[in-house]
């Protein structure tokens, strides 16, 4: 398998400036594409670019000096962190790229699909420029060497490539629905117990052992063996579960002794963009030190279940009460005695226990599943090394 430039065999274009002007069509000729709607494709498990947030007419294509990416363009963000997510997806329709993006547009030797999976293939973070702000350089892309087998054995990398990413989609989706199951047996159980029911009313204050600690106010440093994780709001993510990026706790052990969290402990976000965030500890959890952002309620569980608490602040009900209970001057923020006065509809213990043995149910078939999808991803790794070698 002979290896070329990349730039001998895709045409690199970096896409245009988006002035606001022209941004808030919601339909029109082209779609303009920003890194979001490349990131909003991938995070689903897709990888087709055919529209976006943005639209813009044929008209407005000589104002923004544009040319439109044509259908088989492979899209991804040159500018900045999001080039860290390695995200690529591929135009369907004719499209316009905003000026954080380059399009790899391919030539008559190169299969759309193929050149898909070898761009995907590359950790291209590694080849941005170390600046203040990290950024690709299309010169640079153009010397990557590309194996480049014929046409037919492109084609047919391309499809056993595309076969095995949609196993690994398909597990990714019965992941999501997983998560989605527990709320639906808890609304099914419940109700919205956040809204009057027949059940008594309580504040979180009252339901709770600790109301309302604030974490640790020392910096993140490297994590270090024997030390608890360091948790930041930032290191939660929206489906309840930590990031891989772990950091440590920084000053010394008498700062953040009294901070490490316990089972059944739940965290919740008290200011910033993510004000209202929650985040349940469980036997799982590794040992965490929570951070000065971070509010800590423990649940008396003669009265309420974590489980069952933290599923509440997982309701759009609590979402529309952070908005309302939040004061904002530079940014929005939930203090302690804010939070210790959300109200809740208490249901008996016994109903509460049935949901925890049904999520744990459900927990236990999506261990078995998430071990299945990490099995695929590393059969996929291979997979695609073995077919940029020539040995698929």
């Amino acid at each position: 398998m002979r290896l070329v430039p990349l730039g001998e065999v895709a045409e690199l274009r970096s896409g245009v400036g988006f002035p606001k002007s022209f941004q808030g069509r919601a339909g029109g000729d082209f779609p303009f594409a920003k890194v979001g709607d490349i990131s909003a494709v991938a995070r689903s498990g897709g990888r087709c670019l055919s529209k976006a947030a943005n639209y813009v007419m044929s008209s407005d294509l000589l104002a923004l000096k544009a040319k439109p990416f044509p259908p088989g363009t492979i899209a991804f963000a040159k500018i900045g962190e999001a080039i860290r997510q390695n995200f690529r997806v591929v135009a369907q329709v004719p499209i316009l790229l905003d000026n954080n993006v380059m399009g790899a547009i391919p030539g008559n030797e190169a299969d759309p699909g193929y050149l898909l999976h070898f761009l995907a293939s590359l950790d291209l973070y590694r080849l941005a420029q170390s600046t203040t702000v990290p950024s690709l350089r299309k010169s640079e892309l153009a010397q990557i060497a590309m194996p480049l087998p014929s046409m037919e054995e492109q084609r047919r990398i391309a499809t056993v490539l595309d076969a095995a990413e949609a196993m690994r989609a398909k597990r990714r989706q019965a992941l999501t629905k997983l998560d989605d199951l527990i709320q639906a047996v808890f609304f099914d159980m419940f109700g919205d117990p956040t809204v009057e029911s027949g059940w008594p009313r309580v504040r979180l204050a009252e339901v709770c052992r600790y109301k309302g600690q604030y974490g640790a106010n020392v910096p993140a440093v490297e994590l270090a063996s024997g030390v608890p994780r360091y948790l930041r709001i930032t290191d939660i993510r929206s489906d309840g579960t930590l990031t891989d990026e772990a950091v440590g706790p920084g000053g010394t052990e008498g700062q953040w002794r009294s901070k490490i969290l316990n089972p059944g402990d739940i965290v919740f976000a008290r200011s910033g963009a993510t004000v209202g965030k929650t985040f349940l500890v469980r036997d799982q959890s590794p040992p965490l030190v929570f951070a000065g952002y971070l509010i800590r309620f423990v649940p008396d569980q003669q009265q309420i279940l974590p489980e069952f608490l933290y599923q509440c602040t997982r309701t759009e009900k609590y979402r529309s009460w952070v908005v309302g209970a939040a004061t904002t001057v530079a940014q929005p923020n939930v203090n302690a005695s804010k939070y210790a006065q959300f109200e809740l509809s208490l249901p008996p213990m016994e109903p509460q226990h049935q949901f925890v043995d049904a999520v744990e149910r459900i927990r236990h078939h999506r261990t078995t599943l998430k071990a299945s999808s990490q099995a695929l991803d590393v059969l996929f790794s291979s997979l695609q090394q073995r077919a940029f070698r020539g040995e698929l």
